[in-house]
């Protein structure tokens, strides 16, 4: 994607590194993990074992499973992150669902868009 889009990627980096999340993080749907790495992520997920080698090159640890049925106990992470996955969810809300149950208390959740068929 970096080398497709560089204005584009650089565009989406800036706006996750702006919103500052911090603490314990998860990524759902964290794909190559290149935009994701923008953030402090400590795990992602993806059901796809070949994004998962990509990311965890960015020192992410990665985890093999879907955004609507998260493998983590409640309140486990100060913060999701959901970077270009919710177009490609099965369930967006049942995922939503998920990712609030794995935040602690005033936790944050952070859901980036691109829309599916946009260039």
């Amino acid at each position: 994607m970096v080398s497709k889009n560089p204005i584009l990627f650089k565009c989406e980096a800036r706006v996750i590194r702006s919103l500052k999340l911090q603490g314990r993080g998860l990524s759902i749907g964290v794909g190559t993990g290149t935009l994701d790495s923008q953030a402090l992520i400590d795990v992602g997920i993806d059901p796809s074992v070949n994004m998962l080698k990509f990311a965890s090159a960015y020192g992410i640890k990665i985890v093999r499973a879907v955004g609507e049925h998260l493998p983590f106990k409640d309140e486990a992470f100060d913060f999701t992150l959901l970077t270009l996955t919710i177009c490609f969810l099965d369930s967006p809300k049942e995922a939503i669902l998920e990712a609030r149950r794995v935040l602690r208390c005033r936790g944050e959740l952070a859901v980036c868009i691109v829309p599916r068929d946009s260039s």
